[in-house]
């Protein structure tokens, strides 16, 4: 088991491999958006002392086509030991506020004006997953992501 696993033991209950779609609407609840997704978590041995968290997302679109984004997360000692810090295609952290909830705080480097928030929790048998995350915008608007995923396999 790498120090991430062993210091985030919720996190580490998210390996696997998971697909789902996301929702994405307005404050008054109107369907902005949806993308129907898979998305894998591993926790690879990267010469980083076994401190890595990996989540790559595979987002599907109607015509059959796909586009693919990672996200890296490294276990920080000097946030309390419940955390972990993204680098690269989102900037921010991942937090286990408890043995059922992670808080995920982040910025996407090329829209720094929005902040985003989200929640995840994962079922009692591991099954499921639900997400839901709040973007702010500098202007005030924001929108809401609302995700259901289920468990594919778990690698």
């Amino acid at each position: 088991m790498s120090i991430i696993q062993a210091k985030m033991p919720l996190l580490a209950r998210h390996r696997g491999r998971w697909t789902g779609c996301t929702r994405i609407v307005a404050p008054d609840l109107t369907l902005l958006h949806q993308q129907p997704f898979t998305l894998s978590i591993d926790f690879p041995q990267d010469g980083l002392g076994g401190r890595t968290y990996r989540q790559t997302n595979v987002n599907l679109t109607a015509d059959g086509s796909s586009t693919s984004v990672s996200y890296t997360a490294v276990w920080a000692a000097e946030h309390g030991g419940a955390t972990a810090v993204f680098e690269g295609a989102i900037a921010g952290a991942v937090t286990e506020m408890d043995e059922h909830a992670l808080y995920v705080t982040f910025a996407l480097p090329h829209a720094p004006e929005q902040r985003g928030f989200e929640l995840i929790t994962l079922s009692a048998d591991g099954r499921t997953r639900q997400r839901t995350w709040h973007m702010f915008n500098a202007d005030g608007s924001c929108a809401v992501g609302v995700v259901e995923e289920r468990r594919i396999d778990q690698a």
